[in-house]
């Protein structure tokens, strides 16, 4: 069963990412500052998320993703929590603009963003930790 628990060092025990990430994603994870929850499917974790509070109304969200034939065994569920957990933090959080970056290189990485709600407002060049393009998305209140 899935789950959104507040986040613990200990999810991170038998996590394995995506290659998509730095090669170092785990000790950022463990070190941020930033609110995170995840997500778990029992006792195996599919998703860590946060935040990072750029200026009053604006944040940034990232994600960091369990390898894909876990993600994808789990993602109608996965879309499905986001797709309340979004508005929700929005709200409590009283923003005006969340926005998400998304690698071009991700193949879906267009139609992911707007399932979630968002707009893409274009691309960034070698805007990432790999010097790769990509997506930047906003959703508005």
């Amino acid at each position: 069963m899935i789950d959104i628990l507040p986040f613990s060092a200990k999810h991170l025990d038998n996590f394995k990412p995506r290659k998509i990430n730095p090669p170092d994603i785990l000790d950022m994870i463990s070190e941020s500052n930033s609110p995170r929850i995840t997500i778990v499917d029992g006792e195996e974790t599919l998703a860590v998320i946060g935040s990072t509070y750029l200026y009053d109304g604006v944040s940034e969200i990232w994600t960091v993703t369990a390898e894909d034939d876990l993600l994808l065994k789990n993602i109608k569920e996965y879309l499905r929590i986001l797709r309340i957990a979004i508005p929700n933090y929005m709200e409590r959080g009283n923003l005006r603009r969340l926005q998400i970056t998304i690698p071009t290189s991700f193949p879906t990485a267009k139609r992911w963003g707007e399932a979630l709600g968002f707009t893409c407002e274009g691309v960034l060049k070698n805007y990432g930790w790999d010097n790769k393009d990509y997506y930047m998305f906003a959703r508005y209140s």
